[in-house]
């Protein structure tokens, strides 16, 4: 299901409400709805939150356009939770095979145990064994250095979370733009980054 509800910013007074089954959700159906709310009434700019659709029925309609800033803060927080799990996911992955490749690094010590010196020439499992071992061993370092890095960026992206949490529980209008156009100006992932004036 699907709410579409326009709002008189002014008085605050709902203009029109209507909740859809998802499938009927579509750019025609939200121009129609937005034309048939809209009629006869005097307009000055519309707010929406950010749906790729609106623009173009918008300037069909010939009204101003602005994202509601809640929805600009909560699309940035979604972005950046999905960004999160995303990470969470690769660094359980790194922890799980460098837990793999230190069992066999440790199955390949145990079974050249009590076997030292020199390797002979002839000796060719216990020449496969080094190498394998050695090979294990870097793939393990350059995993260990991924997991590093990638626990660096889960922690900034925490912090951005963070800081877009923290919107909500400033006080003054001019604290919260200054900390959404902070967070805006470090996270590089979005195309558009809509400023609050």
């Amino acid at each position: 299901m699907v709410r579409l509800t326009i709002i008189d910013a002014v008085t605050n007074l709902i203009i029109n409400d209507q909740i859809i089954f998802q499938e009927d959700f579509n750019n025609e159906f939200m121009e129609i709805f937005l034309k048939y709310s809209l009629e006869g009434l005097p307009k000055k700019i519309l707010i929406t939150d950010g749906h790729m659709a609106y623009p173009p029925i918008i300037e069909r309609i010939c009204i101003k356009h602005q994202l509601c800033i809640f929805h600009i803060i909560k699309n940035q927080y979604d972005q950046s939770y999905k960004i999160i799990n995303k990470i969470q996911r690769r660094i359980k992955s790194l922890e799980t095979k460098i837990d793999k490749n230190e069992a066999r690094i440790q199955k390949i010590k145990n079974k050249s145990k009590g076997i030292e010196g020199k390797v002979n020439k002839n000796d060719i499992t216990r020449q496969n064994r080094i190498k394998s071992r050695k090979k294990l061993e870097k793939q393990t370092r350059q995993l260990r250095k991924d997991l590093s890095e990638k626990r660096k960026e889960l922690y900034e992206q925490e912090r951005i979370n963070e800081r877009i949490r923290a919107i909500y529980d400033t006080d003054t209008k001019k604290a919260a733009k200054q900390r959404f156009n902070t967070i805006y100006n470090k996270i590089n992932q979005f195309d558009k980054k809509p400023r609050i004036s």
